[in-house]
């Protein structure tokens, strides 16, 4: 029995299901600097030397600026010779020594023990007391955390600056991040690792690989929508704050349940009545 239209028309519809390509739906963003942070001290000073300025390209642990550490300075070799000195842990441990070799009494031998360990407990303090005035000397040079640019100097030689109070702006522009909305329903088919394709908003664009690093664990109420993150490698020239359209691969379709019941129907072998 020769296949009817009807058949036809359903197998060329689940076909065309199964080779369909999925479309790629787009949302628009804005590029942001992967690591963006105003630097500051955390002591208060006068700044003495600012050793960038803006469009620097910095190393991590480089010095970006100091503080009048003079005062700090002195109170470091004042805790210094204070820790370096052992006289009085010498001496009372000499003191129960004797007193132990002399037989003397036992009040006399605990007397010692206790000078002894008061002796070597502010002998540890001394030590901790020099610690904590590096500490504070080294605080008083502010250095980059991070590899990156300087954006911005905030302030300027001779100002008292407090803590948190900006210095300077350092950002990383040698990856990129975007974050778009996507609708909730969207983002189940979603997942980290998944690749996008970015277009910066200009003339001649060309498309940029990306990957989704994050996808937001919570839903905007008002929009029905969940932030993704996409991260690309920039390209040389793209700014922070251009303005970008994201392609995410839309989930392979499926054929409908109908169009497959009715195309197996269709294929099977007929029967002559």
């Amino acid at each position: 029995m020769p296949i009817s239209k009807r058949h036809i028309w359903w197998m060329l519809l689940l076909l065309m299901c199964w080779t369909a390509q999925p479309a790629a739906a787009q949302y628009a963003g804005a590029v942001h600097a992967a690591y963006d942070a105003k630097l500051g001290f955390t002591v208060t000073g006068r700044i003495t030397a600012i050793h960038v300025k803006p469009g620097d390209r910095i190393e991590a642990g480089q010095i970006i600026a100091t503080l009048d550490d003079t005062v700090q300075k002195t109170l470091v070799e004042l805790a210094q010779k204070e820790a370096a000195s052992d006289v009085a842990v010498r001496t009372a441990q000499q003191r129960l020594e004797r007193a132990r070799a002399a037989g003397g009494n036992a009040v006399e031998t605990a007397q010692a023990q206790l000078e002894l360990e008061q002796a070597q407990l502010q002998h540890a303090l001394a030590q901790q007391r020099l610690q904590h005035a590096q500490a504070i000397l080294d605080q008083h040079t502010l250095k980059a955390p991070v590899a990156g640019l300087i954006e911005s100097v905030d302030a300027i030689v001779g100002e008292v600056v407090t803590p948190g109070r900006p210095v300077v702006r350092l950002i990383q522009t040698d990856k990129l991040l975007i974050d778009v909305a996507v609708p909730t329903q969207r983002t189940v088919t979603l997942t980290v690792g998944q690749s996008a394709r970015v277009t910066p908003r200009r003339a001649n664009a060309q498309q940029l690989p990306g990957r989704i690093v994050h996808i937001a664990n919570t839903i905007d109420p008002q929009t029905d929508t969940r932030r993704v993150r996409i991260a690309i490698d920039n390209p040389g020239d793209l700014l922070a704050g251009t303005h970008v359209e994201v392609e995410l691969p839309e989930p392979t379709a499926s054929p409908p349940p109908s169009a497959s019941r009715e195309a197996q129907t269709a294929a099977a072998p007929q029967r002559d009545d």
